[in-house]
């Protein structure tokens, strides 16, 4: 720990390494014979990888009048549920309840493997009622929320997403 510390290692890399260090302890032991007699205790570092950025209202509101729809519908989302990217960008129509007022995450679909409901602000309801007009007429195929021209997005844009921060 401390070499790996001493060559400018982040903590998070050295628990990865040191993660697999003791899987090949555990497996080392489990083999018939076993190559080593008792796994010794590997310590873990504190890992700090609080993340940053966040908006306040204000500026929230000046960038989504900014954004073009395809963009803005995942930053709404994001900002009023705070999901994962990558779950906002992977969502369907028919994951939405609209009645209810619901985004439904299937088990499997998220970070963790665990299925979750997530309650809808008025915001993001309205927004996704409007969009999947504008899609149904456009792009009746399309099953994807996030989308452009009815093909799904697959992140969000960097050049569309700093042009709308400097505007």
């Amino acid at each position: 720990i401390s070499r790996r510390q001493s060559d400018g290692m982040a903590n998070g890399t050295i628990n990865r390494e040191l993660t697999a260090l003791k899987r090949m302890f555990r497996l080392a032991s489990q083999l018939t014979p076993p190559l080593v007699i008792s796994t010794p205790h590997i310590p873990h570092l504190q890992e700090n990888n609080v993340r940053h950025g966040f908006f306040t209202e204000e500026e929230y509101k000046l960038l989504r009048a900014v954004l073009p729809d395809y963009v803005k519908v995942p930053v709404i989302i994001a900002y009023w549920t705070g999901m994962r990217a990558g779950e906002i960008l992977m969502l369907r129509w028919e994951q939405v309840d609209q009645e209810r007022g619901l985004l439904r995450l299937e088990p499997g679909t998220t970070k963790n493997q665990e299925g979750r409901l997530i309650p809808l602000v008025r915001e993001v309801t309205q927004v996704l009622l409007q969009w999947k007009q504008q899609t149904l007429e456009r792009y009746p195929y399309c099953s994807w929320i996030c989308h452009y021209q009815g093909k799904r997005l697959p992140t969000i844009p960097r050049r569309t997403w700093k042009k709308a921060c400097v505007r």
